[in-house]
């Protein structure tokens, strides 16, 4: 099982909880409601403390991400030496749902705090919208790669056999072979080498 006691990890959950976010939380998770009335821009210039606030907690959420991935691959390694394939499977969807859901979560923190962020650049021509990113994020996955009943074999590492799992319903990508894990945006720019701007122009 995952050790989500491990002094690293707690460490940095309390460092974050430490800081007065809760103002910030409130505006993270009530957007998708005031977004009807108000721009992300617009908060941020009615409370331009959160500007501070929400780079902090970039550091913090990005640090932990990092220490996510690998508790997730030392917990991939460990059931590596798993004496039946029966007990590899179960163990591989334990980590799954223990901590793979608890990395994309923090992957979707991370884009949202950045999508805020970029906000409160002034307008350039041809700059992406949240709008855009949005649809970019919905682009349908497996019309990027390849696939035969949802795996396809993965386009970062060399391998016989199809490890590459498409999420239809979440639209994301997770190999089981090298780890990899993102959602079209992120695809795309590593499969292109591209930056997050031209991928999400390229998504469109």
């Amino acid at each position: 099982m995952i050790n989500y006691n491990d002094s690293i990890l707690t460490n940095i959950v309390f460092r974050i909880e430490a800081i007065p976010y809760n103002v910030v939380a409130s505006i993270l998770n009530h957007f998708p409601i005031m977004e009807k009335y108000i721009t992300r821009k617009e908060w941020l210039e009615i409370f331009p403390e959160a500007k501070n606030y929400l780079s902090q907690d970039l550091i913090f959420q990005t640090e932990k991400l990092n220490l996510l991935i690998e508790i997730y691959k030392n917990q991939l390694d460990i059931n590596s030496h798993l004496k039946t394939e029966a007990d590899k499977d179960f163990a591989e969807i334990q980590a799954d749902v223990f901590i793979g859901e608890d990395i994309r979560e923090t992957e979707a923190r991370i884009k949202n705090i950045n999508q805020y962020l970029l906000s409160d650049q002034p307008e350039q021509p041809g700059r992406i919208t949240d709008n855009d990113i949005e649809c970019a994020k919905n682009y349908p996955f497996n019309q990027l790669i390849e696939t035969k009943r949802g795996f396809a074999k993965c386009p970062f590492h060399q391998e016989k056999t199809a490890s590459f799992y498409i999420n239809k319903k979440k639209n994301y990508g997770k190999c089981f072979g090298c780890l990899w894990v993102g959602d079209t945006i992120a695809f795309v720019m590593q499969t292109e080498g591209i930056d997050f701007i031209k991928a999400v122009k390229r998504l469109k």
